[in-house]
């Protein structure tokens, strides 16, 4: 089977999802989206500052995504249909990213089909429904595709080099000033920056570069950050729900029954450790071997889906 049409079967999910949302979507502002108009008065007002897009969203900064819903504004493009379209593309280059990272690591694409096809079902998933018909869920696909960039631009060959290291950083900066989660997948691509990096000198000088630029994007992040108060605290009960929660995220894409989500989150985490643990014994006993090469991009995505998970559950306990 050649390329192209193979690609186009394994996105029947995403065409059907366009369907989906046609059908259900309901051209009217929900929730958070009712605080960009004050947004877009001070604009209109001429009160434009850096402050105005970095101040905190609950928790989050949302400077990029601000920067974006307000230039569609100002193109009186600020409409429920629009944003959702734009979701949709952005999703959409996810998995061509994704399905590029995949092809850069096997010779044999026809074998790949099934896991892509896989792939295309969970991402286009419409178990998500409550993202796929909500415009302000716009910062998570604007950072789910910034991050697969990254992916492939960091993974693009067996070592990595400092440009590569620079772009892959910038790209990080941009989804950490997306969305709170953003921050995570600098630890996500630490592993990456080290193992592509030959020779000790090397690995020293990327590693020292990463940490560097992950220190300076923090400090910068928590200036002035204030802490959301009336959270509920952690313990007992809650932390058990949080868990629960937890491997619900994770596998929710499968099926919206809560008890066989929380089952296939667990199985998930299992096979990760095991993806993991097998990495580990490789790379001990025999080094970094083409094998490790084809896997290492996949590893920053479980990290940054599992912290994800972390922080989500964490900032859901208690309210249901």
């Amino acid at each position: 089977m050649k390329f192209f049409p193979a690609i186009f079967i394994t996105l029947l999910p995403f065409f059907f999802l366009i369907w989906f949302v046609a059908q259900l979507m309901v051209p009217v502002p929900m929730w958070d989206e009712w605080e960009l108009p004050k947004l877009f008065e001070t604009i209109q007002n001429g009160n434009i500052s850096f402050n105005l897009f970095f101040a905190q969203h609950n928790e989050h900064r949302i400077f990029f995504p601000k920067i974006i819903f307000s230039i569609l504004a100002l193109l009186g493009q600020w409409k429920t249909e629009t944003i959702l379209g734009i979701n949709l593309l952005l999703a959409l280059a996810s998995f061509i990213f994704i399905v590029l990272i995949q092809k850069n690591n096997s010779a044999d694409f026809k074998q790949q089909l099934l896991p892509l096809g896989l792939t295309s079902f969970l991402i286009f998933s419409i178990n998500q429904h409550g993202n796929w018909l909500s415009g302000f869920q716009l910062p998570w696909f604007f950072i789910n595709f910034c991050f697969l960039l990254a992916v492939f631009v960091i993974h693009q060959s067996d070592h990595i080099s400092v440009i590569r290291v620079l772009a892959g950083g910038l790209l990080c900066t941009i989804t950490s000033f997306s969305s709170g989660q953003g921050l995570l997948i600098w630890g996500a691509f630490f592993p990456s920056v080290i193992l592509l990096s030959k020779g000790k000198e090397k690995k020293i000088f990327n590693g020292c570069l990463w940490v560097g630029i992950t220190a300076l994007i923090a400090v910068f992040y928590f200036r002035g950050y204030q802490v959301q108060t009336g959270l509920p605290k952690l313990g007992g009960s809650l932390f058990s729900y949080m868990s629960t929660y937890f491997f619900v995220v994770l596998g929710g894409f499968f099926t919206w029954e809560l008890s066989h989500a929380e089952l296939i989150g667990k199985f998930g985490c299992l096979v990760f450790g095991y993806y993991i643990l097998f990495m580990f014994w490789t790379l001990f006993r025999k080094g970094f071997t083409p094998v490790l090469q084809q896997m290492l991009p996949w590893v920053p995505l479980a990290l940054y889906s599992l912290g994800f998970a972390v922080l989500t559950a964490k900032g859901r306990a208690g309210f249901g």
